[in-house]
């Protein structure tokens, strides 16, 4: 076309037939990867030693269809500015990515926090992963054993926006813990977000009414069924 590139831009592309693109920018924009360019260099430019840095998740190959597949899936829905689901397929590919890595829960914690009241440049609203006061990452919407639990049943993409509707609806929450529960009658199994508040019994009813509504807006059935709150007041 007749342009010409500045030294401050990069082109990276694969350099194995094993590896394809739509995988290879699920990775230069996970969680992972961009901690690790954060952590050296704190300039605007990335230098090339860094690019030439960034480490590979061993598996890769062997889940590259699911990732491509959710990669694909993104942009048609950034395409036909469907905000809501682009962001719940984003988070599913960061969680896809992350696994790979295989961190323990404690540095995962550690790595998500970083992000935390920080603007994702994605055109809709996207500043973290773990509310704050979310006590550790065995109780994070990626962290392994919740993973484990969620994959089969389609709901990784969805715990980070309960999460974050449950911070929004109730602000003076003083304990909040996310495990697998099963009934002893019937063997169904969810999710559980059960979480401890303060505040007087009507002002809760309101605050979970509206909790309620937004829960069934945002999660669709029957993934919402898998997820479910319960709360006590302190």
């Amino acid at each position: 076309a007749g342009l010409i590139l500045t030294r401050r831009f990069f082109a990276v592309w694969p350099k194995k037939d094993d590896l394809g693109i739509e995988a290879l920018a699920a990775i230069l924009n996970s969680p992972l990867v961009q901690a690790f360019v954060y952590t050296r260099t704190g300039k605007r430019d990335i230098p090339k030693r860094v690019y030439k840095a960034i480490p590979i998740p061993h598996g890769l190959s062997a889940n590259q269809s699911l990732i491509k597949s959710l990669v694909i899936r993104y942009l048609e829905q950034i395409t036909a500015q469907n905000t809501i689901e682009a962001k719940k397929v984003l988070i599913e590919i960061d969680a896809q990515i992350l696994r790979l890595f295989n961190l323990p829960a404690r540095l995962e914690r550690k790595l998500l926090d970083i992000f935390w009241g920080h603007q994702r440049r994605v055109p809709f609203d996207f500043a973290g992963y773990i509310p704050p006061n979310t006590p550790d990452l065995t109780k994070s919407p990626l962290s392994h054993a919740i993973s484990t639990f969620s994959s089969p049943r389609g709901i990784v993409r969805y715990l980070p926006i309960a999460l974050d509707i449950i911070h929004k609806c109730f602000p003076r929450i003083e304990e909040i813990r996310v495990l697998p529960e099963t009934d002893p009658e019937t063997d169904d199994e969810w999710l559980l977000i059960d979480i401890k508040v303060e505040g007087e019994i009507d002002e809760i009813l309101d605050l979970y009414d509206s909790c309620s509504n937004q829960w069934v807006s945002s999660i669709p059935w029957p993934e919402r069924e898998n997820i479910r709150l319960s709360y006590s007041i302190v």
